[in-house]
């Protein structure tokens, strides 16, 4: 079988891009690791309350816009 040559789409030329793009930035990698159970609880009963299904990461996003916007005045200028 002969070998050929396949252009690389545009999808890959874009990303091959950003990597580029990033090599220069430091790269950091942690783990965290959280008790979601009452959060979980909290969301499953507002769902039985409601009938309202709303998605984990939206919970966390909320919570996390609550945080920043009660701490806001302590950022540095």
């Amino acid at each position: 079988m002969a070998a050929r040559r396949v252009p690389f789409p545009a999808e890959r030329r874009l990303v091959l891009d950003t990597l580029h793009l990033g090599r220069a930035r430091p790269m950091m990698h942690g783990l965290l690791e959280v008790d979601v159970t009452r959060a979980r609880a909290a969301l499953r009963a507002h769902r039985a309350r409601t009938g309202e299904a709303a998605s984990f990461t939206a919970f966390v996003l909320a919570c996390l816009g609550r945080a920043v916007a009660a701490h806001h005045a302590d950022a540095p200028a």
